[in-house]
């Protein structure tokens, strides 16, 4: 259960504008609508592997700050409430993807996302957006190709290109694909993948275009995609009115518009019960389209950024060819498909049981270094508050003595100026401190709050009772070891 109770489900006020380079879908088992009801938030410290995490987790409370003084009030989930993922666990980025616990609530809860992203976005330093795979960050990260010269050779000519452009980078490295190697940036500000795409480098008289992967950004977490409607006219037109005739009624789908160059239709229903039930519908052609152009079937935009978004060919040939012996061979096909539905049908069974048990691990995984996030966020804060209390503790002592001095240089004028000048500075400093060491104990309360809620929300697990006379003389746990050290 989630620590409060959210309020009823609302949507938001969407903009029907397109929002920059965002850039037959294969009809997947639904792992849950809430697949994709994901924030990546970005801006925080990269320094360590596990600096973003941290970042973010003593950041939080001043979020909620911002929310709590607002003049209407947003529902904001708690801490215990969220899931927490770091953006990589290899390299040092500055993003963290953020979703609700599973236990936050029985249906998923895109528009409290869309509340807490709009406040992180208030943040002076933080961004935040419904992200688009659970990869790299797409949004920031174009690359080049190399051409004819050695891949090494272009990769150390861009550094320098984008050092002399003041284009900051968290990584630079080559990539190999199917399709030969490319120079892979990721970008720490969205701003230069537009100058890039837009100002292309020249170097040593040669052009480097810079390329995005293709995506598309959601609006609401469970937005639906099909594509393969390429130069095809008033398709957004034709297919609203295919989708409200099929579930007949005007009032149900809550924005809709067209992406990647008008190659794929995006539409988000008014409730992610109508958005299940559109993803496992056989929607018609809108009037007008030909049967010969393949569009894909309804696919959650998740699903479909999984797959970068691939360009499907619109036209398909007609056959021109006629089988001999028909009537043998369609009971032969008719086999066939069925063995095939068959082993289908096996594999997504098991594909489905091994989602759930990574999924599992992913989970435990996740909240143990949300746990140790914490647990460091909670030792820097009393290193902090001690380093304080140290520097009041000395500035005090000084006082004294200077007091001392001052009285026993009362009869020498030169000495008691000096010693009153001192006097008056330790005490400038020490209404500094005691400013900082009110800040710092704060910090920590809530942090120790935080965690408080924490332990409550994930208690360790029970120990079975001990007979008389059994002794428990095993080392400590790493869970009891550092709940010991968070509640000190």
């Amino acid at each position: 259960m989630p620590a409060k109770t959210p309020p009823p489900f609302t949507l938001p006020t969407f903009i029907d504008s397109d929002e920059g380079p965002t850039g037959n879908g294969i009809m997947v088992d639904q792992v849950g609508v809430s697949a994709g009801m994901q924030l990546i938030v970005w801006g925080l410290d990269r320094s360590s592997q596990r600096s973003a995490l941290e970042n973010f987790t003593t950041t939080y409370p001043a979020i909620l700050n911002t929310a709590a003084n607002l003049q209407s009030p947003p529902f904001m989930p708690d801490w215990v409430d969220l899931r927490v993922v770091a953006g990589e666990t290899t390299r040092c980025v500055d993003y963290i993807f953020v979703s609700l616990q599973e236990t936050f609530s029985q249906e998923p809860r895109p528009d409290i996302l869309a509340q807490l992203k709009d406040v992180i976005n208030m943040h002076p330093i933080l961004s935040a957006d419904w992200n688009v795979t659970s990869r790299a960050d797409k949004t920031r990260r174009v690359y080049f190709l190399p051409g004819s010269h050695g891949t090494e050779v272009v990769k150390a000519r861009i550094e320098a290109a984008l050092a002399h452009r003041n284009v900051d980078y968290q990584h630079l490295f080559i990539m190999k694909t199917s399709s030969g190697e490319r120079i892979v940036v990721d970008l720490l500000h969205r701003d230069h993948v537009r100058e890039l795409l837009d100002k292309p480098l020249i170097i040593n008289q040669t052009t480097y275009h810079a390329h995005q992967p293709r995506f598309i950004i959601p609006k609401f977490g469970y937005d639906i995609a099909i594509t393969g409607c390429g130069g095809i006219g008033r398709f957004k037109a034709g297919m609203d009115a295919i989708i409200r005739r099929r579930f007949n009624g005007e009032d149900i789908i809550a924005h809709s518009r067209m992406e990647l160059d008008g190659d794929t239709y995006v539409v988000v229903m008014r409730s992610s019960e109508l958005a299940t039930t559109l993803v496992a519908t056989d929607l018609p052609h809108p009037l007008g389209v030909p049967s010969n152009i393949t569009l894909s079937s309804p696919l959650y935009l998740w699903f479909f950024n999984a797959q970068s978004c691939p360009a499907q060919s619109r036209f398909l040939e007609p056959s021109t060819t006629t089988m001999a012996g028909d009537g043998a061979v369609q009971p032969q096909l008719d086999s066939m498909r069925e063995h095939i539905n068959l082993a289908a049908s096996t594999f997504n069974v098991v594909l489905r049981a091994q989602n759930q048990h990574i999924s599992e691990i992913r989970n435990a995984n996740n909240t143990l270094q949300n746990a140790m996030a914490l647990t460091s966020a909670i030792t820097d804060a009393r290193f902090r508050l001690m380093s304080v209390q140290n520097e009041i503790g000395r500035l005090e002592a000084d006082k004294s003595t200077k007091h001392t001095l001052l009285l026993l240089a009362e009869d020498k004028p030169g000495l008691v100026a000096t010693y009153s000048a001192a006097l008056e500075d330790i005490q400038g400093r020490l209404l500094h401190a005691n400013r900082e060491q009110t800040q710092a104990n704060d910090d920590l309360q809530q942090l120790l709050a935080l965690n408080k809620a924490r332990l409550l929300s994930h208690p360790p697990p029970e120990q079975p009772p001990q007979e008389i006379g059994q002794h428990d003389d095993g080392p400590p746990t790493n869970r009891q070891r550092m709940d010991d050290q968070m509640n000190e």
